[in-house]
């Protein structure tokens, strides 16, 4: 589904321009990460076999059940 509303100030008209930005700000990201010695916990890879309706409540936030497949697979990088 395409972002329809602002990213960090900027406006989509296409998935291929916010793709294209989200790809450029997760490698900035994960650099960051590395530095910092950070885990990283790639969540596109989470959510991959899940339909967005399930686990994204709109644009931004997650439904319960997103919430809850996350909190699993952060858990199981801290304990």
């Amino acid at each position: 589904k395409l972002y329809t509303g602002d990213c960090n100030g900027k406006r989509f008209t296409t998935q291929e321009e916010f793709d294209s930005y989200i790809s450029e700000y997760n490698s900035v990201f994960v650099k960051v990460l590395k530095k910092h010695g950070a885990e990283i916990i790639k969540t596109a890879e989470i959510f991959e076999d899940t339909p967005i309706e399930k686990w994204r409540f709109d644009e931004v936030h997650m439904t319960p059940f997103g919430n809850d497949l996350l909190f699993d697979v952060v858990c199981k990088k801290i304990f």
